[in-house]
């Protein structure tokens, strides 16, 4: 096997041209390059050899940064020697200030006009009074004032940043709820409205107490609620709630009242009540915070069997609302309840 294998070897030997190899160290000119690749093609039977594709040069990619987390020692350290580095520009400056004033002779200036007044009874000297000294301790007080000052104001600025504002907020209060009448309705028998009489009572006081809860605007847009249609569904979703609140506390329809508002002025976001109608409270509302899971659920679930289109006295209207069941928005309280309850479960 190696006599033939030898054989074969010289034959192949014999019958491949030989290629010229330059015995110098300089590189081979274009001309010998290419005569060398096609006698080694001629040499191969006839295959080209390719050379090695170059690599494409790498390209650069673009990242996007955003920031999710600050920790707060940190930045509490970098306003720290932001302020520092303000105080010191400040002392520097003042002092830069007060060498000028005093080259150009401004501290002389005004104590001659001092003098030709007559005031100076007792020497009076500005530049005494406002030595380099007494400035810089003065100045130097400050920056430590403003030091401080600066790093815990930004200290909590980053703080309230950082903390996300939660969706959902749900609370048991005591309130003052403020009525006033400013008329009623005369109705037939059938139910159909004749004609509204105007009254000027005088505003009424109820201390009593109330479950609330409070949502924000982002939660109620992502929940396909639009600004517009926020006032309707929270009056609606308010009078549901009412509506079953019995269903968790002994108590009737009668008894408890509702109050929802866009902005709230002590929340600042859209909120709704529901509050005792006795002075003092009677523990209705105390026992829908207890049991506020259950009762938004309840609630969502009644609305959305409810087979009307856009709201009827089974589901969102009220017989007792003082706004004449005005806005109203039915899809819109399910959206509501179905965030709350969603909000819940994550929570």
């Amino acid at each position: 096997m190696s006599e033939n294998n030898e054989s074969h070897q010289a034959q192949a030997g014999a019958q491949a041209p030989r290629v010229a190899r330059s015995a110098s160290s300089q590189p081979l000119s274009g001309t010998e390059q290419s005569q060398a690749h096609e006698n080694m093609a001629a040499a191969s039977g006839g295959v080209k050899v390719r050379e090695k594709a170059r690599r494409g040069a790498p390209r650069a990619r673009r990242m996007s940064l955003s920031l999710t987390r600050i920790d707060a020692w940190s930045a509490a350290k970098v306003a720290f020697m932001l302020s520092i580095a303000g105080g010191i520009i400040q002392i520097v400056a003042v002092t830069l200030l007060w060498l000028l004033l005093n080259v150009v002779g401004v501290f002389d200036q005004v104590t001659q006009i001092v003098s030709s007044t007559g005031l100076d009874a007792g020497g009076f000297d500005l530049a005494n009074v406002l030595s380099l000294s007494t400035v810089l301790s003065a100045v130097t007080i400050f920056s430590i004032i403003e030091v401080v000052l600066f790093t815990v104001l930004g200290l909590g600025y980053l703080i309230n940043w950082m903390i996300p504002e939660i969706p959902l907020t749900v609370a048991f209060a005591e309130v003052e709820v403020t009525g006033k009448v400013i008329g009623y309705l005369r109705t037939l028998l059938t139910g159909e409205v004749l004609d509204s009489v105007p009254l000027d009572m005088p505003e009424q006081t109820l201390p009593t107490r109330a479950v609330l809860y409070t949502l924000t605007p982002e939660a109620l847009a992502d929940a396909g609620v639009d600004a517009a249609a926020v006032p309707g569904a929270l009056h609606a979703a308010e009078h549901a709630a009412i509506g079953l609140l019995p269903l968790v506390a002994t108590c009737d329809r009668g008894d408890i009242g509702g109050v929802s508002t866009l902005a709230h002025p002590d929340t600042g976001l859209p909120t709704v009540f529901v509050y005792d109608g006795h002075l003092g409270g009677a523990g209705f509302a105390e026992r829908g915070h207890e049991a506020f899971a259950a009762w938004i659920g309840a609630t969502r679930e009644a609305v959305s069997a409810c087979r009307c289109a856009s709201g009827c006295p089974s589901c969102v209207q009220s017989p007792k609302c003082g706004n004449g069941n005005e806005p109203l928005d039915k899809a819109g309280a399910i959206a509501v309840l179905t965030l709350i309850e969603s909000l819940i479960g994550t929570g």
